[in-house]
């Protein structure tokens, strides 16, 4: 086989990938564009309150979710802050080291000189 009959046999068979491919894309077009609703999921429902027709075990599950995540967000906080406040007392160490550092390189410059 030559040279130009493989390559024109590997462009075919590309241009017949491209060919499906489009022609798949269009189908895939038409019928979401047919469709009311297409990619925009379900309506949301409009209530005054959400679950009130709910059995009483949703609404107790309902409750029982509200409470725990109010108890974990209080516990995040809570470390949070102290995660803060061990944050500040090592910046202030950090700082209070660099300075005695300074002050012993210092001093050791000074008695190298003497």
């Amino acid at each position: 086989m030559t040279l130009v009959a493989e390559t024109s046999g590997s462009w075919m068979f590309a241009a017949g990938i491209a060919l499906a491919t489009t022609i798949l894309i269009r189908r895939l077009w038409r019928r979401r564009s047919a469709r009311p609703n297409s990619g925009r999921g379900l309506e949301p429902v409009e209530r005054e309150q959400p679950l009130c027709d709910a059995p009483p075990e949703v609404l107790r599950w309902q409750v029982e979710m509200h409470q725990l995540a109010r108890q974990l967000k209080g516990e995040i906080d809570s470390k949070i802050r102290v995660w803060d406040a061990l944050v500040r007392e090592a910046r202030q160490e950090r700082e209070k080291l660099e300075r005695t550092l300074k002050v012993a390189r210092a001093e050791a410059a000074r008695r190298d000189s003497a």
